[in-house]
């Protein structure tokens, strides 16, 4: 199969059979896109993250993002490409749709270094680009609240600049946090701290008493080593 970008595949448990696949990338035959980012969130839906620009000979093959116009979607922080750009898309799951695609800047050849982009399963997208080469200023940026910088401030030589985003995109997720003192007295009520995002909830001492409160209180009538376990509900939620 020719290497034209990032294959995303997905496999049986056993690894026997090939359930589905799709290239990101132009169908060229020659490398064009270099993956830096890639994560199946609580939801299954996946995100990939890349780039393709021509850096010259002495950073490997010349690389494109022309051809991926197609997949950007409305709503997109930069819909359009100069051919040397940051790409970022989601999935639905099973990649049966495209959710969410864009592009980075639009003159500047963008460019990212392995290990410096991090997904979180919650739907949160952490990236670092080097962008603004030439001393350019057009990564998009967001106006309000503002960048920490709008202008790319390195102006001589081809300098490049570092632009680090963060996107949410609030899935719909159920998830359990809570906080307790590690050690209490006994015949003492504990308050127990929910910070979770439910609907409902159910709390299990570990002393054999439960609580369906929020945030409840609970008095250990004996000494001794408890675990306690939240459990958080929602049935809006793709994880439940």
């Amino acid at each position: 199969m020719p290497n034209s970008g990032q294959f995303i595949a997905k496999f049986s448990s056993t690894l026997g059979s090939w359930l589905l696949g799709s290239r990101v990338g132009a169908p060229s035959g020659i490398p064009c896109f270099s993956p830096t980012a890639f994560l199946v969130d609580y939801c299954d839906k996946i995100y990939v993250s890349g780039w393709g620009s021509n850096l010259g000979p002495n950073y490997g093959p010349p690389l494109t993002t022309n051809g991926l116009e197609s997949t950007i979607t409305p709503g997109a922080i930069q819909s359009t490409t100069d051919g040397g750009d940051l790409y970022l898309a989601v999935y639905e799951v099973d990649m049966s749709a495209i959710t969410y695609a864009t592009f980075g800047g639009n003159q500047s050849n963008d460019h990212v270094d392995g290990g410096t982009s991090r997904f979180d399963r919650r739907g949160r997208v952490y990236q670092s680009v080097c962008t603004g080469c030439g001393g350019l200023s057009d990564f998009p940026i967001e106006p309000d609240p503002g960048a920490v910088s709008p202008t790319n401030n390195a102006v001589t030589g081809n300098r490049c600049n570092n632009a680090v985003f963060k996107i949410d995109f609030d899935a719909p997720l159920v998830v359990a946090a809570a906080d307790a003192p590690d050690t209490v007295c006994a015949d003492a009520p504990v308050q127990f701290s929910n910070y979770s995002n439910g609907a409902s909830y159910l709390w299990e001492f570990g002393d054999g008493d439960s609580s369906t409160l929020t945030a409840p209180q609970h008095t250990y009538q004996t000494t001794g080593n408890f675990i306690v376990t939240l459990t958080a509900f929602d049935p809006a939620s793709c994880n439940g």
